[in-house]
């Protein structure tokens, strides 16, 4: 009975496809020489592939899209260039795939900043796509620094704590020979 319940629910997870969830399906006006952030991506439990389809319906320009996580956002608006997560060619249309391990906020964003200086109307859609192999976050290792850091502090805290426990033995110890005296010899 184990066996054949083990080997249905292996079944199911294999024949299971990716749950997809569309966060985003409209046409998008960029004026020239501007980027446009559009879709928040907010991934708390499990990691997810974000899917970004697009295609320029109208004007000349060219445009890319780009995911980077909302601090980069901010960074970028401050006129700091960005680490962008994924981003594809400034294009006329295109597509991007990129699986994103590490929980956070996340935007997809449309830069309409290339050469061509032609504003443009984009039909976007933004996706997400839950792989059931993909369950939970990969854990990931802390710094060399961290991590002398954190053992530092473990051992410390296991230090008092024994050392407290250990005063606290001895004092009760003491005090129970003061109470009841010395112990009589054993004959």
């Amino acid at each position: 009975m184990k066996l054949t319940l083990l080997l249905a629910l292996t079944a199911s997870a294999i024949a299971q496809p990716a749950q997809r969830v569309v966060l985003f399906d409209e046409l998008v006006r960029i004026p020239r020489s501007q980027w446009r952030g559009l879709t928040p991506v907010v991934l708390r439990q499990r990691p997810a592939i974000v899917e970004v389809d697009y295609t320029v319906v109208s004007g000349g320009a060219e445009v890319r899209a780009v995911v980077m996580t909302r601090q980069e956002v901010a960074r970028f608006r401050d006129g700091h260039s960005p680490r962008a997560v994924a981003a594809t060619q400034p294009s006329r249309e295109g597509k991007l795939r990129h699986l994103i391990t590490r929980p956070g906020d996340y935007v997809v964003l449309l830069d309409n900043r290339t050469e061509q200086r032609g504003g443009a109307a984009v039909q976007l859609k933004v996706g997400l796509a839950y792989h059931p192999e993909h369950i939970t976050f990969t854990p990931g290792q802390l710094p060399e620094q961290r991590r002398r850091i954190v053992i530092a502090v473990s051992l410390l805290g296991f230090a008092v704590v024994g050392g407290w426990s250990g005063w606290k033995l001895w004092h009760a110890t003491v005090r129970r020979r003061k109470i009841r005296g010395p112990r009589p010899p054993f004959v």
